[in-house]
């Protein structure tokens, strides 16, 4: 995938053409990118769920790659 960012802000998203597998063909995933990252609704940092509560907690990147992200699922 080919993305084109202009002044910090992604404006174009496409099919990389010289890609071996693909040859630039986007499944239904990768053409919805594009609306994904441009929602707002979309989270910006990282959240963590203590076992058996029922609140989202949002933290920062740095506690996210922790001890927390270690436990096995």
């Amino acid at each position: 995938m080919i993305a084109a960012v202009r002044d910090g802000k992604l404006i174009a998203m496409e099919g990389d053409y010289d890609h071996i597998v693909n040859r630039g063909s986007l499944c239904v995933k990768g053409i919805s990118m594009f609306a994904t990252h441009a929602s707002p609704n979309r989270l910006a940092n990282p959240r963590y769920r203590a076992p058996g509560s029922d609140h989202w907690e949002e933290i920062t990147w740095e506690n996210a790659q922790g001890p927390q992200s270690s436990f096995p699922r």
